[in-house]
């Protein structure tokens, strides 16, 4: 059991460095909050 969860976890690491350099920059950059100037609003 102990063996199975060694494996298990050394593989979840693996993916963590894989899938940051891969798409990491998507998590970080890629998904920020944009702000956007605030458009006053028109009076007729």
């Amino acid at each position: 059991m102990d063996r199975i969860l060694i494996v298990l976890f050394d593989g979840l690491e693996r993916f963590e460095r894989w899938f940051d350099l891969r798409f990491g920059w998507f998590f970080t950059n890629g998904m920020k909050h944009r702000t956007t100037p605030r458009q006053r609003s028109l009076r007729a």
